[in-house]
């Protein structure tokens, strides 16, 4: 089914650091988020926890590819039975230990900042790698909050789309004909999650919320999977260019 859609609810730039959030990252007002866990993990994943006070929301959010390290978790294709998540579940081996390399401090402070901020409401985000290390993310913590991902990849098979899809409060959003979405391909066993939220619109074009088109069934081939094309371009576009952001 597709419709127009009201854009999904996205955590707003006031956010107050505070020290109850672990030594993972602070985050103020006046500064730039600083990247969280710089010991050496698998995939280089990076990414801040910080809290948004005027919408009381926890928001975790994980980067996208920077480095080569990331890459070489991208590529690894095979898959990892995940049944401690649900029956039957496979997914991305490189995004899975990815996921676990950062997993321990990640929900222990996301525990610590619930127990700071009774009745917060967690938002776990990312772009592209950091969308499918917070589509992991967020299947382990969606009774606490909802996901919401930009361009993210296929993260696994269909037991896992289904569950994850299941869960509830899952907003991923694609652009045009971005090509990230579209891996790895279905002939590996790869499916996406649902709803999809697909923005049409071209590059550096502003989006409004009757712009933007829900499609409520799992890895339809509506949608992004249904553009002729694929752009790595339109992967960089997403409420600007995103690559930008350093």
């Amino acid at each position: 089914m597709r419709q127009q859609h009201t854009a999904p609810p996205t955590p707003t730039p006031r956010i107050q650091s505070s020290p109850a959030l672990l030594g993972i990252v602070l985050l103020s007002r006046e500064r730039t988020p600083r990247l969280w866990l710089s010991l050496k993990t698998f995939g280089d994943v990076a990414g801040f926890l910080a809290v948004d006070e005027s919408n009381q929301q926890i928001v975790l959010s994980f980067r996208g590819t920077r480095s080569i390290e990331t890459w070489a978790a991208n590529v690894q294709l095979i898959k990892e039975d995940v049944d401690e998540l649900c029956d039957g579940c496979k997914v991305h081996t490189g995004f899975w230990k990815s996921w676990e390399s950062v997993a321990t401090a990640t929900l222990d402070g996301v525990k610590k900042a619930h127990q700071a901020y009774p009745g917060f409401k967690l938002a776990v985000t990312g772009h592209s790698f950091g969308g499918a290390v917070g589509t992991l993310a967020a299947t382990v913590l969606r009774n606490s909050g909802s996901e919401y991902t930009y361009g993210s990849p296929r993260v696994g098979n269909q037991e896992f789309a289904d569950y994850a899809s299941g869960q509830g409060s899952n907003f991923r959003v694609t652009h045009s004909n971005d090509i990230v979405p579209r891996l790895p391909p279905r002939l590996l066993g790869y499916h996406q999650t649902s709803p999809e939220y697909w923005i049409p619109s071209g590059n550096n074009e502003t989006v409004g919320t009757a712009d933007i088109e829900m499609i409520n069934e799992a890895d339809s081939d509506m949608g992004n999977a249904g553009q002729k094309t694929q752009s790595i371009e339109a992967h960089k576009w997403y409420t600007d260019h995103i690559y930008e952001c350093k």
